[in-house]
């Protein structure tokens, strides 16, 4: 299935005791490390890599491939991984790729889902560089130029940009009006303010504050070294929404980040977008998705720098505590906003090995709320 790629074991971050067999491999799976490409000709390898991950994306896939190319950043490759598209995606991008030879495109041989199907992308890569390009994004020209040289000026391993937003006539008032409300107030400009690079610790006293808020933007709108990526493993499997932030938090964290303030990338949201569908599955995102990755931010090694204080344990412990009270007042099918704790453990059973100091901190807020209560 990966031609040309070694299939060497994969090398594992160790994971926390307390996890059970079961959810010892969930959870280490998102932090296996990428497979270099071997056999690959030493000469001529891109500086960077745009991979346009694409799924029934005819309508759109053209225009975002076309921006890649009017890049005045040259050296660079377009990798196109179908996710096993029944329309036109894979004949439009093979389209491009007979006319230049910067363009490839790959056929998964069953449908991987989004964050492996981004995993697949970066598998392929052969750039220094990765840049992720959806299939309903545009580039500006000057895109890859401005982030590269942010990079190098600022020794960032991780880099992202503004970006524009343009909604299709079916996109709902709603939709619209959540979106933009939510990139004002949230936004890295706003969260630090005339800075071209933020360093770890500055970034994790930030996080800790809006935990599950994507201050950093979407996948489009992110540079990222290839030799990161390899060692910060993969795409973390269980998340829908976040899965993106997640990642560049997990980096952050322990890198720290760059940032251009320049409007690099153009993110559309029509109707059938991942992020618009998203956007109303408010479950998912606003409660599990943030439950596990609070979870993941108290426990998993990975973030042993962003809890390394006291103050910063401590606000995560009470993010966390807070959203897992509220899932545990829920009921199936009194709510579908709220769902039950029952849920959110099948969904993702890491969940029940909590700890000591999480119970007590649990029991604690229960504590603290029912004292508040009239009796």
């Amino acid at each position: 299935m990966f031609s040309g790629y070694s299939m060497r074991s994969d090398v594992l971050i160790p994971s926390a005791r307390f996890f059970s067999a079961k959810a010892h491999s969930l959870n280490t799976y998102w932090m296996l490390t990428l497979r270099r490409p071997t056999g690959e000709a030493t000469l001529n390898i891109p500086e960077v890599s745009i991979c346009i991950p694409a799924y029934n994306g005819d309508q759109f896939i053209s225009q975002a491939i076309e921006s890649a190319l009017a890049q005045t950043f040259t050296n660079l490759e377009i990798i196109v991984v179908d996710d096993g598209s029944k329309d036109g995606t894979v004949e439009i991008a093979e389209s491009y790729a007979v006319h230049d030879s910067r363009v490839r495109v790959y056929r998964n041989a069953q449908n991987l889902g989004l964050p492996r199907n981004w995993d697949r992308c970066r598998d392929l890569a052969t750039g220094n560089w990765i840049m992720f390009l959806f299939q309903d994004d545009l580039f500006r020209p000057d895109c890859v130029k401005h982030m590269v040289r942010s990079a190098i000026e600022n020794s960032a391993q991780l880099v992202c940009c503004r970006r524009n937003f343009t909604f299709f006539p079916e996109v709902s008032e709603a939709t619209r009006n959540y979106f933009l409300t939510y990139t004002t107030c949230h936004n890295f400009a706003r969260y630090f303010p005339n800075r071209t690079f933020v360093p770890a610790r500055e970034f994790c006293a930030q996080l800790v504050r809006t935990p599950t808020v994507n201050f950093i933007g979407e996948p489009s709108a992110v540079l990222l070294q290839r030799s990161t990526a390899e060692i910060f493993g993969r795409f973390h499997p269980v998340l829908v929404q976040l899965v993106d932030f997640e990642y560049w938090a997990r980096i952050a964290v322990q890198r720290g980040i760059a940032y251009v303030d320049e409007p690099l990338v153009m993110f559309r949201v029509h109707g059938k977008s991942a992020t618009a569908q998203n956007a109303q599955a408010s479950v998912r995102i606003d409660w599990l998705d943030g439950i596990v990755m609070l979870h993941d931010f108290l426990h998993a090694p990975a973030y042993t720098n962003l809890r390394s204080s006291l103050k910063n344990r401590a606000l995560l412990y009470r993010h966390y505590v807070r959203g897992v009270a509220k899932l545990k007042q829920g009921r199936d099918g009194r709510d579908p906003h709220y769902p039950s704790w029952p849920t959110a453990l099948k969904h993702y059973p890491e969940l029940q090995h909590a700890g000591l100091i999480t119970r007590t901190v649990e029991l604690a807020y229960r504590l603290w709320r029912w004292s508040r209560k009239p009796h």
